[in-house]
């Protein structure tokens, strides 16, 4: 995510992109998560170091189920020295994605159609499992598996009041995406054959897992839009609890039922 003004607008940089991904290769084949957005594919180096990380994130067909790779398309025109580049490169990286989160604005670029419901069909058709359009204060509409569904945006209400949706996608996107790996995460005991096949465990996931999802994902959303700048309202993660400190092992004397000490 690019850095922010101090009065909460977006800031771009020159090009500091990272060409050496290789020797960072560990660090992504570690991850049980890949993501990334079409920002990074809009011009070179940061494209070819971008396709090299989905390359090894997808890696060899037995890595690639025990991995998931997710996208926030975020399309940027002015970022494109040449922006019909985007379209045909974008469809070939989603349909390998196994979530796709996308804007309407988006939509007739990538698919052909204005129509939510259809180019999310699209999306799933040519290889992607889960795909949700955010529609602003209307909410989402999400297409997976497990059917399709629309869901509200969460209010925002008092005291809390809407001061700057800079970072709302993304947050959306942050919630969707780590709520949905924590629920492939869990083995599922009416599905063994899964196995750590994260891949499978998504495409198995009910209603009510993506609804909570959904749900989590707007809470997110929302929650970024009373706060100036991208991630100011949203909590971060509290540190790991200390471990117990450990038990004393006391070596010594024992005391006898006759309440006298022995060796």
């Amino acid at each position: 995510m690019p850095p922010n003004t101090p009065d909460g607008q977006r800031l771009t940089k020159g090009p500091a992109y990272a060409d050496v991904i290789d020797e960072k290769a560990a660090h992504v084949r570690r991850g049980r998560l890949f993501h990334f957005g079409s920002s990074t594919l809009s011009r070179e180096p940061c494209r070819s170091a971008t396709l090299r990380a989905i390359e090894l994130a997808c890696g060899k067909a037995s890595e690639r189920a025990g991995r998931l790779l997710s996208c926030d398309v975020n399309l940027r025109p002015h970022l494109w020295p040449e922006i019909k580049e985007a379209p045909p490169l974008l469809r070939k990286l989603l349909g390998d994605c196994d979530i796709v989160k996308l804007v309407p604005e988006e939509l007739p670029l990538l698919y052909g159609t204005e129509h939510v419901e259809e180019a999310a069909a699209k999306a799933r058709k040519a290889g992607a499992t889960v795909v949700a359009v955010t529609l602003g204060a209307s909410g989402c509409y999400v297409d997976s598996p497990a059917g399709q569904a629309y869901f509200a945006a969460e209010p925002i209400v008092a005291p809390r009041r809407e001061v700057d949706p800079t970072g709302a996608g993304d947050a959306f996107s942050a919630g969707l995406v780590a709520s949905l790996l924590l629920e492939v995460l869990v083995r599922d005991p009416d599905d063994p054959a899964a196995g750590d096949d994260l891949r499978r465990r998504l495409q198995s996931l009910s209603a009510a897992q993506i609804k909570r999802a959904a749900t989590h994902a707007s809470h997110l959303g929302a929650l970024c839009c009373t706060a100036l700048g991208a991630t100011t309202a949203i909590p971060k993660a509290p540190p790991p609890a200390p471990l117990p400190p450990p038990k004393r092992i006391v070596v010594g004397k024992r005391t006898s039922s006759s309440g006298q000490g022995d060796e």
